[in-house]
């Protein structure tokens, strides 16, 4: 499976890649067979096979057993077995191949709505034979390009892959060749731009202040080159449902009334940058209604405008919470500190005794925030789905995503819904892309962010600037800029 290749909203659509088309599920949703398309060669010109796929997911598995990503794939039956033991992993009970018919059927403990878009991440590639669990030289290649070489003194180049046919979804790319420096300064790499040297330089994750400057110079004197986009990603505060004062609904509604949105635009760079959000799930997301009741003159579907103080004050004194103690946490990373900054600065506003913690590092700051064993407060965090679906992001406000005195867990606000997650549950069980699903899941957006599960704070742009002889420029909300679709003069 692969996302379709072009920009906007339609780069959310699943396409066959290595497949002849989108199977429906059977069993009850627990089955999906695939056809693999026949000739498919990988770069070195060896035939892909659908065997492949499975020693693909297994060797993924065994790279990543203490990470996230085998979520993804423990729906897989014999999956399980592969993240708690060493040693090998043997897939054949839940993917069973034919080689000979070119067929993959995949086998799950239970139903999963997700699983088609989980197939279509960069994780689940077919891997041919005598690729190692950690590879010391380029994997053979599917896709339009190859890596031509590897070495840590130098950028990655990509060139043509021979053996590449193009299918509707996935087109060959335009450039004969892509060279990716990912560890170049930030200031050099839009100065490269500028000058010619370079054809493209993004930031998807936000820029420091000297680098904002730099930025907003050129989106005066490059006009045209420079491209503002909206991603998926998202930023807010989380409130720890089960910690005084945050335990009471009151108060989390409270503090989303109080906060000046604008404010943290602001430090983030301004609107160029960044929007105002007051709810958790982003806009231009499958399931998105405009909703925010936290704002002066709400109703009606408007956006979030200005902060609503006197209701903020009201609802502080129904609490009987002010004067309480709160602690602000918080990591070193950019803009995460002085955003925490302004929360105190809030909080003290309102008639709470604030502090400010700041962690030395990122590990250790969201390890802590983590486990419940804390009673961590309230302090700043950040999401960018891996794959667009409602169930991305509100996965993280589910019941069964809090563990207690776990240190990995990410319900950072330790919140649970049980109508939420039965409104969840209802929209997993239909077809992906369904219109009833899309309601279901906007229900519960709107269920969390009336009890005010966390502090919506921003959702953040990608910052694109292109060189001249660039065209076509496209932006994906799944693969983000898609340099294989530019056109270079």
């Amino acid at each position: 499976m692969a996302f379709r290749r072009v920009g906007g909203r339609q780069s959310t659509t699943l396409v066959p890649d290595l497949a002849v088309s989108v199977p429906a599920p059977t069993d009850g949703g627990r089955t999906y067979t695939f056809q693999v398309r026949r000739g498919l060669r990988y770069s070195t010109g060896a035939a892909v096979h659908a065997s492949d796929v499975r020693r693909g997911l297994e060797r993924v598995l065994r790279l990543n057993r203490e990470r996230a990503i085998s979520i993804y794939y423990k729906g897989i039956r014999g999956a399980g077995r592969c993240v708690v033991r060493r040693g090998p992993c043997d897939l054949s009970s839940g993917v069973r191949v034919n080689d000979v018919a070119g067929t993959i059927t995949f086998r799950l403990t239970a139903p999963d709505q997700d699983f088609l878009y989980k197939l279509a991440l960069p994780n689940a590639v077919a891997v041919a034979p005598g690729v190692g669990v950690v590879a010391r030289r380029p994997v053979p290649a599917t896709g339009p390009y190859m890596v031509a070489g590897l070495s840590a003194r130098a950028p990655l180049r990509l060139v043509r892959n021979p053996h590449f046919r193009p299918v509707d979804g996935r087109p060959d790319g335009y450039p004969d060749a892509i060279t990716i420096d990912c560890c170049a300064d930030g200031q050099r790499a839009f100065d490269a731009v500028g000058h010619g040297s370079a054809d493209l330089v993004d930031a998807d994750f936000g820029l420091d202040a000297k680098l904002h400057r730099r930025v907003d110079a050129i989106a005066t004197r490059y006009a045209g080159q420079l491209h503002s986009t909206p991603t998926a990603g998202m930023n807010y505060a989380f409130l720890n449902t089960r910690t005084p004062p945050f335990d009471n609904v009151d108060v989390r509604r409270a503090l989303n009334y109080a906060v000046d949105r604008s404010t943290f635009v602001a430090l983030y760079g301004g609107g160029r940058y960044a929007q105002a959000m007051c709810q958790f799930l982003p806009a231009n997301f499958p399931g998105h209604r405009p909703y925010c009741p936290y704002t002066a003159g709400a109703g009606g579907g408007r956006p979030w405008s200005a902060p609503d103080l006197v209701r903020a004050r009201r609802l502080i004194a129904r609490s009987h919470t002010r004067g309480m103690r709160i602690t602000v946490l918080t990591g070193p990373l950019s803009p995460f500190k002085p955003w925490a900054r302004e929360i105190k600065t809030l909080l003290d506003k309102l008639g709470y005794r604030a502090t400010l913690r700041v962690f030395p590092t990122p590990d250790a700051y969201f390890l802590y925030i983590a486990d419940s064993r804390h009673r961590a407060q309230i302090g700043p965090s950040g999401w960018f789905p891996d794959y667009p679906a409602a169930s991305s992001t509100l996965q993280l406000l589910r019941c069964d995503a809090f563990a207690a005195a776990n240190p990995t867990q990410q319900n950072y606000s330790e919140f649970c819904d049980r109508r939420a997650d039965q409104l969840a549950n209802h929209a997993s069980q239909l077809p992906a892309g369904d219109v009833r699903a899309d309601t279901l899941w906007a229900a519960v957006d709107k269920r969390v962010t009336d009890q005010a599960a966390t502090l919506p704070l921003i959702a953040p742009n990608s910052i694109t600037f292109v060189s001249k002889r660039v065209g076509n420029y496209q932006y994906s909300q799944q693969s983000g800029v898609l340099y294989d679709q530019l056109w270079v003069r």
